[in-house]
């Protein structure tokens, strides 16, 4: 994607730049390294590399609510006036994946045999990025009637969790430090207020994606049955599509697009979706 805008006349470190983060960490631990210090000074940099041109932040995945972050608690209406022109998510987890329950109950092995499948579970409970990405509860993309996990009790019975049942849902893992962290990190963008700059939403469909997660009386130290629901193989498709409740909500348009097939991280690479981005940013 980045060649595609040097094709277009685009320079790498000036006019076209990057903005990674340590992607184990979630807003607090960025915010106290100063990231969004030195964001706002890059975004800054570049609108007077282009000619006081406005930016435009193209962001993936985690990246999505990262920039939300930063939009709706860190900076002024005047700065986004000044220096943002639009938001360009792919593939933006939003709301969060049922993929990061699985991750903090019995680890997320991606599909790699191993003698050990919860190998990497204490990593992946240690990462503030996996609280970050947990489904958050609403009443308008995970709500009290979604049944995210089911676990069979060893007298016969079944038990429910939803994304409101965290705080019970760690305490029978006897991992309440869980429930700590996702208290500490829910409100960093998962009430979805509105960034009020325009966006462009782009995500995948029609991909397996985890939906529902059934243990055994052995949890949460087994692995799951596991049933799949559209989503684009990482994310679930209620959260890809959650940027969709700020239209009519904020003065700048909101654009949803679905790219059928398309998995999570081929957004980024998918012809199709470069040809797009750069005929919005460059208005060819």
């Amino acid at each position: 994607m980045v060649q595609a805008f040097v094709d277009k006349g685009y320079e790498r470190g000036k006019t076209i730049v990057g903005a990674p983060y340590d992607w184990r960490f979630a807003p607090g631990q960025w915010k106290g390294s100063g990231y969004y210090d030195a964001l706002k000074k890059l975004v800054e940099a570049a609108y007077r590399n282009g000619g006081n041109q406005r930016v435009t932040l193209i962001v993936h995945s985690m990246g999505a609510p990262n920039a939300l972050y930063l939009l709706t608690k860190l900076v002024t209406q005047d700065w986004k006036d000044q220096y943002i022109e639009r938001l360009i998510s792919l593939s933006g987890a939003w709301r969060g994946a049922v993929k990061s329950v699985q991750a903090f109950i019995s680890g997320v092995n991606e599909d790699i045999i191993i003698e050990k499948p919860a190998w990497g579970r204490e990593s992946q409970r240690s990462y503030p990025s996996t609280a970050f990405l947990l489904p958050y509860p609403s009443n308008d993309t995970w709500t009290k009637d979604r049944v995210l996990v089911s676990v069979s009790t060893p007298a016969g019975s079944e038990k429910n969790y939803t994304a409101w049942d965290y705080e019970t849902l760690f305490k029978d893992m006897n991992y309440t430090r869980g429930y700590d962290m996702f208290s500490e990190v829910k409100d960093f963008s998962g009430p979805m207020i509105p960034p009020n700059v325009t966006v462009y939403c782009f995500y995948g469909t029609g991909m397996d994606t985890v939906s529902y997660l059934k243990y055994d009386s052995s949890f949460p130290n087994s692995q799951p049955s596991i049933t799949k629901g559209d989503g684009d193989g990482t994310v679930n498709i209620n959260s890809l599509m959650s940027c969709g409740l700020w239209q009519g909500r904020q003065d700048h348009e909101v654009h949803l697009k679905s790219f059928n097939n398309v998995e999570h991280v081929d957004m980024v690479r998918q012809q199709k979706v470069i040809d797009e981005v750069v005929a919005i940013v460059t208005g060819d």
